[in-house]
């Protein structure tokens, strides 16, 4: 990125350097780069540290599940080995947004493809994946989820409705209790297109919504809405210049100011990213834009140990392939401190980032360079300036079982034995239609077509763990994996 730092800056920059060298946090932080996923299209949109240390990632699948896109959530340890992993369909498709911990599980929303348009759908589920319970909300038009948060007495959800009447899209907000029972609605948005893209907790009990107003329109401005505990508006600030902007999330600091993130390109011909703080009366305190040749843009945000800012960007300029993971830091006042970059050949974005306990950071989203499939969740734990202690991306293949956890079913796909020493059965709940192994590099090692619910082979294969992949006749894609033992 092309920011030009003044000598007391290079000066705070080095600092920064020698005080976490001094504190041991080099050394004594956890770092690590991560794919996770399986041969489709993988994405991680929401990442969170829990309480024990660990960590967990939430987001959508093309591997696992129907394979036409299902809510996908796994648990991982402190070094971001995966505890467990689950699917959450209906046969429709499913995107994930957010997540996050509860005093007994996790919490987490997305939409879902009904057989109406698209509905918000909100999950609670146990510390080991167990459905609790499963809210849906929407109108009889679409309705997109893209964030939640945890007040003290419920939860806030912020979407997209194009329900609400307007003739267009309004910003979407729901409050719910505990159990997810809807409290009140409010749509936010004038006579254009407006999106809800961001949701943040006030020290009051109100709200903070983010996003877009005047989608599609030549001076599209980023938005910041106070609502009060009822879902009153207390204030609205438009943000951004003369050319198309966006708010994507804000956060409330200790002293009550806010500390919003997004994107411009009102201050130059490419998109920037954009990091500005707010007084808690939405006066605007300072705006800052970073950005270099190429396209930035900025997404979540996250205040640091330190008083300053944490952001997850990607950066498309001076890179080895097209767009970059990047962690962005700035000070209290805005100003920019170092900038990492996690990228390979192909394209990587960072949606979702938070401050970790150990004084790191956490970034979670997407990478289509590593990773066995099209595109993976893409993770880096990372030190207090970025680094991680091992540049090396490790691919993680799922090797649990994702099972529908939302249906009196606990597997579409069925093989026995596993392990096994070479016959091997498969059964499935809908009839099958061809069936192939793959090694976990995704090589083909046998394709067939088949007819029924249940196919028996014979594998003249060495021993070692496989990808079975099976397609039935309603066009549904079902994965599992299995080892095979030789005596």
């Amino acid at each position: 990125m092309n920011v030009s730092l003044s000598p007391m800056r290079l000066l705070a920059m080095l600092g920064l350097f020698l005080f976490a060298d001094g504190q041991g946090l080099l050394l004594a932080q956890t770092t690590w780069r991560r794919t996770y996923g399986g041969f489709g299209a993988d994405e991680a949109r929401s990442v969170r540290q829990t309480s024990d240390g660990g960590y967990i990632l939430f987001g959508s699948t093309g591997s696992f599940g129907f394979g036409g896109g299902d809510m996908y959530l796994l648990r991982l340890d402190a070094d971001g080995t995966p505890l467990w992993s689950r699917t959450y369909l209906d046969g429709f498709v499913q995107t994930g947004m957010a997540c996050r911990e509860v005093a007994d599980g996790f919490i987490f929303v997305g939409s879902t493809n009904g057989m109406i348009g698209y509905d918000v759908l909100l999950l609670k589920v146990g510390f080991g994946g167990e459905v609790v319970w499963q809210k849906q909300f929407g109108s009889a038009n679409w309705d997109l989820a893209s964030d939640l948060e945890v007040l003290t007495d419920g939860l806030v959800i912020v979407g997209t409705t194009y329900g609400s009447g307007s003739g267009t899209g309004d910003a979407y907000v729901l409050r719910t209790d505990e159990q997810g029972d809807l409290l009140w609605t409010a749509t936010l948005g004038g006579f254009g297109e407006d999106q809800g893209m961001g949701a943040g907790v006030a020290n009051d009990g109100g709200v903070f919504v983010t996003g877009i107003e005047g989608v599609g329109g030549s001076d599209q401005n980023g938005f910041i809405t106070k609502l009060t505990p009822t879902g009153a508006v207390e204030w609205n600030r438009i943000i951004g210049g003369d050319s198309l902007d966006y708010v994507y999330d804000a956060v409330e600091t200790v002293s009550g100011d806010i500390v919003f993130s997004g994107g411009s390109r009102s201050y130059s011909t490419v998109w920037q990213v954009l990091v500005g703080k707010l007084n808690s009366a939405g006066d605007s305190l300072w705006q800052n834009a970073f950005g270099s040749v190429g396209d930035s843009k900025g997404y979540e945000v996250s205040l640091t140990s330190t008083g300053g800012h944490a952001q997850a960007v990607y950066n498309s300029a001076f890179n080895a392939g097209g767009r970059d993971m990047f962690l962005l830091l700035t000070d209290v006042d805005g100003i920019f401190l170092l900038g990492k970059n996690y990228g390979g050949l192909g394209d990587e974005e960072g949606y979702s980032l938070q401050a970790t306990s150990d004084g790191g950071y956490i970034v979670a989203g997407m990478t289509e360079t590593y990773g066995p499939g099209l595109r993976a969740m893409y993770v880096v734990k990372s030190n207090a300036i970025g680094e991680t202690l091992d540049d090396t991306v490790y691919e993680m293949f799922d090797p649990l079982t994702t099972n529908d956890l939302t249906s009196e079913s606990t597997s579409l796909l069925t093989l026995i034995p596993s392990p096994s020493s070479g016959p091997l059965t498969v059964r499935a709940k809908e009839e099958l239609q061809d069936l192939s192994i793959s090694d976990m590099t995704g090589r083909q090692l046998l394709s067939r077509a088949v007819q029924g619910l249940e196919v028996g082979l014979d594998l003249e294969l060495p021993s070692g763990t496989y990808v079975l992949s099976a397609t039935t006749q309603q066009g549904h894609i079902l994965r599992q994996v299995f080892i095979l033992q030789r005596p």
